[in-house]
């Protein structure tokens, strides 16, 4: 169900929104509640104290579902169950990679690891008595191994410990596989040592991220590799699934990919519509350098060579070649001859792709890489210490 956003500064005194006669109130708030870099509450009552900039969780602390967790902030602002960390001055740290010009860019983010929390645990039922059947079941202290069923680069190591670590701090990981480095069919990638209740509650929410965001930078090297030797970065795309932008990024940088913008706040994409409603392009890459002269990147769209000509002419510094064919690519490039970042997108496929790459062009952006995810088969497998 849509809920309302809430709008105010961060730490500044709660706000009370009512729906359905269920009261809610943001701990911490920011730019949007209810957003995984926003502040609010999540489905069920759940409470989430995100903090945005440098301003944090009042207590310190973002509380899991319904409040029986308790997972510490890192840093200023913090991904929580996301595994982001910051600085204080905007970047954000994921398994030791710095990314992002703001605060709102951590992979990740505390309401997605709440909410597969909350999907297991139960929303607004009483589920307790079957938890402590299970805690009763094993409570004694368990090793776990995960394994990979398929060759894989790996993916997802700060938000398995995130998961883990929320339900047992005490729990002991060790990585035989790093981030972003490959794995084979049936090698082990993680030993794990904790409370085995706390394992079997945290194992389905370490494996959920685990094995999609793998499968994103499986993906995204498949297609880096084919282009290496040209001078074409494989981009990623907004075309990402819901909730999970930021992870999903995050994905295609450890496969070797180059992430384009977040969102529609930090980098401006002109398209056909925008420059039939500005007039012409020199008109829109005008206006639109003076309303975002902050924007990372201002690229306009082109169909055509004279369109492409006309851009050049008014400056611009990227330019997105539409659906060209190959013919018309190469020319593109000689008549840019270096003046701007050229990009290619639309219809791009691994069979056609490094023929698309030898044009000369800059980048080839590519949404299946996160809209079209096949998961990586892992498993988890128990055994007593």
């Amino acid at each position: 169900m849509y809920k309302r956003q809430v709008r105010g500064r961060a730490g500044g005194g709660p706000r009370r929104v009512d729906r359905g006669g269920v009261r809610r109130e943001p701990r911490a708030r920011g730019v949007a509640a209810l957003s995984f870099h926003g502040d609010g509450v999540a489905d069920g009552g759940v409470q989430e104290a995100g903090a945005s900039g440098a301003a944090a969780a009042r207590d310190g602390t973002r509380r899991a579902g319904g409040g029986a967790e308790v997972v510490p902030l890192r840093g200023a602002a913090a991904g929580g169950l996301g595994g982001g960390a910051g600085d204080g001055v905007g970047r954000v740290f994921v398994a030791g990679v710095a990314f992002g010009d703001h605060a709102e860019h951590r992979y990740g983010g505390a309401a997605i690891g709440q909410c597969e929390f909350a999907d297991d645990r139960g929303r607004n039922v009483d589920a307790g008595a079957c938890r402590e059947a299970v805690r009763a079941l094993v409570e004694d202290e368990r090793l776990a191994i995960g394994v990979a069923r398929e060759q894989a680069v790996i993916c997802g190591t700060a938000w398995v410990e995130a998961a883990i670590k929320g339900l047992d701090p005490s729990a002991n990981l060790r990585w035989y596989v790093n981030e972003g480095q490959r794995c084979e069919a049936e090698q082990v990638v993680v030993r794990i040592e904790g409370l085995a209740s706390k394992l079997l509650t945290a194992e389905r929410t370490a494996l959920n991220f685990l094995q999609m965001m793998s499968a994103v930078a499986t993906k995204t090297a498949i297609y880096v590799d084919i282009v290496k030797g040209t001078k074409a970065k494989i981009v990623d795309t907004r075309k990402t699934l819901p909730g999970l932008r930021m992870a999903q990024k995050y994905a295609v940088h450890c496969g070797g990919g180059t992430n384009h913008r977040i969102g529609l706040y930090d980098a401006v994409l002109i398209k056909e519509n925008h420059i039939a409603a500005a007039g012409s392009i020199a008109a829109v890459l005008e206006r639109a350098n003076t309303l975002a002269p902050q924007a990372k990147f201002i690229e306009i769209e082109v169909e055509n060579l004279v369109q492409l000509t006309d851009a050049l002419n008014a400056g611009a510094k990227m330019i997105l070649l539409d659906n060209m064919s190959i013919p018309m690519l190469h020319k593109a490039v000689a008549i840019n001859n270096g003046k701007a970042v050229l990009e290619i997108s639309g219809g791009v496929t691994l069979n056609g792709l490094r023929e698309l790459a030898e044009t000369g062009v800059d980048r080839i952006s590519i949404g299946t890489l996160t809209k079209d995810v096949k998961a990586i088969d892992f498993s988890m497998r128990f055994d007593a210490i």
